[in-house]
């Protein structure tokens, strides 16, 4: 289980990269893939790793574009101390802090627990994780944020796109990627429901 982290480069397109804040990128495939026969697994695994090419080279498109613009430099600077900010004191207003969430995920990892310390815990890591969630939501949704996220970004894009043409198209790969990830998990999760609801009536 990965904790969130600030990554700047999360930034490309809301639902392919999402701005700043990320959580469990890339989606875990075991979560991913859950339920999946095989020929579902193979071609998530196959579309995950295109998804993460495709990133890396954005990522590197968007290092030399910020690397040749100061001006965009600087405000990605501001935008990341905005949105750390703004999480800070929203996390901090529901009780939860990133090296609790660390500490905790060390502990589970630990092969000394019983089943009831176990339980516990994760009974605890996920009430935190919801907590940090809502705190994440609530600074993506803050107004100010969204303003100079939405500026940024489409001033971003467009000088990467001056930079390498291709930006264009890698982002409308990304994103159709995204989608049909999207539709295979919802498709197996009916799947699974379905199959649950079979049972329980034999």
């Amino acid at each position: 289980m990965h904790l969130a982290k600030f990554s700047f480069f999360s930034l490309i397109s809301g639902l392919a990269l999402g701005l700043l804040l990320s959580l469990s990128v890339p989606v875990s495939a075991q979560d991913s893939q859950a339920n999946a026969t095989d020929t579902q697994t193979q071609t998530m695994q196959q579309k995950m790793q295109r998804m993460q090419e495709i990133g890396k080279e954005l990522q590197s498109v968007q290092k030399e574009t910020l690397s040749d613009n100061p001006e965009l430099k600087e405000r990605q600077q501001e935008l990341d101390t905005l949105v750390r900010d703004t999480m800070d004191q929203n996390m901090a207003e529901k009780g939860v802090d990133m090296e609790e969430l660390k500490a905790l995920q060390s502990k589970m990892q630990s092969k000394d627990l019983n089943a009831t310390q176990e339980k516990e815990l994760k009974k605890e890591w996920q009430t935190k994780v919801k907590a940090y969630q809502q705190a994440r939501m609530e600074t993506m949704q803050n107004q100010e944020v969204q303003k100079k996220r939405d500026k940024f970004r489409e001033d971003m894009i467009d000088a990467m796109k001056e930079k390498e043409p291709k930006t264009e198209a890698m982002i409308q790969e990304l994103e159709g990627l995204q989608k049909e990830m999207q539709a295979m998990r919802q498709g197996m999760m009916q799947q699974r429901q379905q199959g649950q609801q079979e049972a329980q009536k034999q």
